[in-house]
């Protein structure tokens, strides 16, 4: 039977598809004429001194166009062939007003190269939803491929132009096209193009950009940023680039995709991220159940220098799993952990508590590559286990939590949690003090603070691409039946940007639960994600071990029972707007049980989910 009890889920799935229905209305820019030509030399020449003039900015490196233009742009010279040329300027910023109507005479001039003009809500080299020219040959005897194009700009924000043949746009062939909000004085936008230079040095630098938008007249916001590691946008640590941090003070690959909205006014850097997946859940077997849900999480960050080598850092991470999710969950086989109404949950993952992360850190640098540092969260994430499953980008896709959370990863909310750490080079060293039990059934309070239990990690990055990290700790009652655990972790996280428009990140996890009187209880876990231009393909396969206990059964509740999971998954982005990225995703999963459980389960139980996933955009195919 489908579960219907959470009223909102139909109407939230819904809203998810508004932006595309508004997209669709209110393109950002529209293109109402196409015209193919040849031009020479002379002509040029004229076309050139005839072109509107428009206003050059005190930096010499953006062009405020007026409501209505013709702009001649060509490609670079000989000397410069991956580059455009306006007015003279090297890819100006192009400034104009919504509404603004353009008239643009594109001429390849370069005599040995294809290129073309594409500007749009997009990440290049992909032009779908673009507007500019064909795919223009190289000139012959001064005579150049040239079209005409009429373009009206229609939503305030700032939009790439660039060549979107080969890595034309990767090695240098873009530019900004910046579309100022109506009624924007010229003083307004001459003060939008005084934060260019500065945009523009980044970029130059190797700061690879996905959407950027202007977040009002007097700053900018950067989204779906990849940046180059030699730029210094460092993480809790000075010393460390913000692409390693990880959950809590965890580490991830230094080459890790970045995915997020970003500010940074003054001397403060600000970020948010997250995700929320609206879909139908359809859990197979006698003991299955199906729930239209949306799992989602939004994490902010703020980070601010003090002095020459301090660094202060507050994180604020939000789920609102307690209304979406509602009661015990989402239908998950096999899952375990957590409570609901005093019983032990089985075949549902618990939603997150609304707040899953509160936390402050200083970091001091002591050398160029030591720092001490501090952490400190009610709630926050102890030193124990690899990043949590939602920040690793192995597993940025599947919307469901591994069953091995409760091995690995499940302390990620803690009530209460201090942590003292060093960092030298490639090596960390830390310890934490914190509550050991897990979040209550109020997924709304903040849980009594109780500081009962310890946990050390020591975690390498041997390489950009490779995190490894081995931890444990003792934790005091985590299921609130008495029972204390040792739980030991390792891990190895890889993570490979491919090109331009693809990485792909593996994680292999090991994790051990040793409570008194039982076994040591194992999980295996390998997880991978492919992403590649609009597509991303991902897969999960675990080996947990599960005691008749966690299943609620009664008889011989020590028995050990190995139980495994397969999940294979597949997303396509249907569209990107200004910052988010919108996709389409489908699942499938089979579990695989011991004899003794497929009187409850059948012995392969299959699974499938169909969901969206909005989110700030992944850099797949970044200039």
């Amino acid at each position: 039977m489908h579960n219907f009890k959470t009223f909102w889920s139909i109407p939230l799935i819904v809203f998810s598809f508004l932006p595309s229905v508004l997209y669709a209305q209110n393109p950002p820019l529209v293109q109402e004429r196409r015209e193919g030509r040849t031009v020479t030399a002379e002509q040029l020449v004229a076309l050139q001194a005839s072109q509107t003039k428009a206003m050059v900015s005190s930096s010499g490196r953006a062009l405020i166009v007026p409501d209505s233009a013709d702009l001649v742009i060509l490609t670079g010279p000989e000397s410069d062939m991956l580059s455009y040329r306006v007015q003279g300027l090297r890819n100006p910023t192009l400034i104009v007003h919504a509404g603004a109507q353009l008239h643009i005479l594109f001429v390849n001039v370069d005599d040995d190269m294809t290129h073309d003009l594409r500007i749009g809500d997009v990440r290049p080299p992909d032009t779908m939803g673009t507007v500019g020219t064909a795919r223009l040959p190289h000139s012959e005897n001064e005579t150049y491929s040239a079209e005409e194009v009429n373009i009206r700009a229609l939503t305030p924000g700032t939009y790439p132009y660039f060549c979107s043949y080969g890595t034309h746009a990767r090695n240098g062939m873009k530019g900004w096209f910046v579309v100022a909000k109506p009624g924007a004085t010229m003083e307004e936008m001459m003060r939008m193009s005084v934060n260019e230079p500065e945009q523009m040095k980044n970029d130059m630098n190797g700061m690879d950009m996905g959407s950027m938008n202007m977040d009002g007249m007097d700053g900018m916001k950067m989204d779906g940023m990849n940046m180059d590691h030699s730029m210094q946008m460092v993480g809790m640590l000075r010393s460390e680039p913000m692409s390693q941090e990880g959950s809590g003070t965890s580490w991830m690959p230094t080459s890790s995709p970045m995915y997020m909205w970003m500010t940074m006014p003054d001397d403060w850097s600000l970020m948010l991220h997250g995700a929320i997946m609206p879909r139908y859940d359809h859990q197979g077997g006698p003991r299955g159940d199906n729930k239209f849900d949306a799992p989602n999480w939004v994490m902010g960050m703020a980070e601010h220098p003090i002095g020459a080598a301090g660094q202060f850092t507050a994180h604020l991470m939000m789920s609102f799993d307690p209304i979406t999710e509602q009661g015990k969950g989402y239908p998950l086989l096999l899952q375990t952990g957590e409570t609901w109404q005093g019983v032990k949950l089985v075949d549902f993952q618990h939603p997150h508590d609304l707040f899953d992360e509160l936390s402050i850190a200083y970091s001091q640098g002591l050398a160029e590559k030591t720092s001490l540092y501090f952490y400190a969260g009610y709630p926050g994430e102890p030193a124990l286990g690899p990043p949590v499953f939602m920040h690793r980008p192995s597993a940025m896709s599947n919307p469901n939590a591994p069953l091995s959370h409760h091995w690995m990863d499940a302390t990620h909310v803690t009530f209460g949690v201090a942590t003292a750490g060093i960092a030298v080079g490639d090596w960390k060293l830390e310890g934490s003090y914190f509550n050991g039990g897990e979040p209550d059934e109020n997924r709304y309070d903040f849980d009594p603070l109780r500081l009962n239990s310890y946990s050390g990690r020591i975690s390498f990055n041997p390489t950009k691409d490779l995190a490894l990290q081995a931890s444990s700790g003792r934790i005091t009652n985590p299921e609130g039946d008495g029972v204390d655990v040792v739980r030991s972790t390792a891990s190895v996280i890889y993570t490979k940007e491919l090109g331009n428009s693809s990485w792909w990140s593996t994680t292999i996890a090991w994790g051990q639960n040793h409570e008194i009187d039982v076994e040591n209880l194992e999980a295996l876990l390998l997880e991978s994600q492919y992403d590649w231009n609009w597509w991303s393909a991902y897969g999960r396969a675990e080996y947990i071990q599960k005691t008749n206990s966690e299943f609620n059964l009664d008889e011989n509740p020590d028995k050990i029972n190995d139980v495994e999971e397969i999940t294979l998954g597949l997303t396509r982005t249907l569209f990107a707007i200004r910052s988010l990225d919108v996709e389409l995703g489908a699942q499938a999963a089979m579990n695989i049980v011991p004899p003794s459980l497929e009187p409850l389960y059948t012995a392969h139980p299959m699974s499938y989910e169909i969901y969206l996933s909005l989110h700030p955009s992944f850099p797949k195919a970044m200039m």
